[in-house]
């Protein structure tokens, strides 16, 4: 027994002159006969055939970082962790690197996804969402720390909503943060329902902040020009998307920021233009293109008003500083 977590090591005889297939056959009949018997969907994964005291603590070694590098909790089964054709002393086989296919990259988009449907209170959008990570993670290797870190992401994401909303994070967020501590030993079910809990509770959260707090509207309109500037934003799309009136959501708006939506949307784009042209080496027109901007004269027009320079005088200006610093 390893842990509280009902992982164990077992360990079974082998014939030494079995071939890799006989191999493989024995771990496939030992899953089916523990499966019966436990009557639980079971994960279990064979490392390489041991010949000796030490060889026993190198394949355990070998089962523990294959099982802690991929989240094997979503797809029940056998496993099988080979061993390299690299010869030892005894001429049997050693281990080495980790083998089997490569894992599948979890990206932070589908967790800003899922934060965006709950600000809106799409529940039926961020269940889509939720469901096809878990097929994901039932179809595909997927690394145990991808998937903790894009916990840790939707959690983060999570609790910026809830505070740009002036509010306390449920403890169903920080659940989430809970089953990623241990990931490796959690069972899908276990990380979907974390993930579902965040959902609803946030949802039911995010609709009484707006209902209580004076500035939340303005606050959520705020968030949505700093993800969205690049889009063809107008006021009027976003007041009919909350609900709201474009009159009454741009007083509101100067009122709590002190500048309009236009000056804040222009801000939000000049701001990213500035980093781009010190970054990069993209065109002109391409970075007009990325942050919004379809007609490269306006957006001229618009950088001078921000900056008081030509985007190519402020692209001149920074690298030169740059070169003396």
């Amino acid at each position: 027994q390893e842990s509280g977590r009902a992982i164990g090591f077992l360990a079974t005889p082998v014939d030494r002159s079995a071939d890799p297939d006989e191999h493989r056959l024995r771990v496939k009949g030992l899953h089916h006969r523990l499966t019966e018997l436990f009557g639980i969907e079971l994960v279990i994964v064979a490392g390489p055939r041991v010949y000796g005291a030490a060889d026993a603590w190198t394949s355990r070694a070998r089962v523990m970082s294959y099982a802690e590098a991929t989240y094997l909790m979503a797809r029940p089964g056998h496993h099988y962790v080979p061993a390299a054709r690299d010869p030892g002393r005894s001429g049997e086989p050693v281990i080495t690197e980790r083998d089997g296919p490569p894992l599948v990259r979890l990206t932070g988009g589908s967790a800003r996804a899922i934060t965006e449907y709950v600000e809106r209170g799409n529940i039926e959008a961020a269940m889509r969402v939720l469901e096809e990570l878990c097929k994901t993670l039932s179809t595909t290797p997927v690394a145990s720390a991808a998937l903790q870190n894009w916990l840790y992401s939707l959690q983060t994401e999570l609790n910026r909503l809830v505070w740009d909303l002036e509010g306390t994070p449920n403890d169903s967020i920080a659940a989430i943060g809970r089953v990623a501590e241990h990931v490796s030993l959690r069972s899908a079910c276990a990380v979907r329902d974390a993930i579902d809990g965040a959902i609803h509770a946030t949802i039911a959260d995010v609709a009484q902040l707006r209902r209580l707090g004076r500035n939340a509207t303005v606050a959520v309109v705020k968030r949505r020009i700093e993800r969205r500037f690049r889009e063809q934003l107008s006021l009027a799309d976003l007041a009919s998307e909350l609900g709201s009136n474009p009159v009454y959501l741009g007083q509101r708006f100067r009122q709590v920021v002190g500048v309009s939506f236009k000056t804040y949307l222009r801000r939000a784009r000049i701001r990213e233009a500035e980093r781009l042209l010190t970054a990069t080496e993209l065109r002109i027109p391409e970075i007009a293109a990325r942050v919004g901007y379809a007609d490269i004269d306006y957006f001229g027009e618009q950088f001078r008003r921000e900056t008081g320079k030509t985007a190519a005088a402020y692209r001149a200006e920074t690298r030169a500083g740059h070169r003396e610093s």
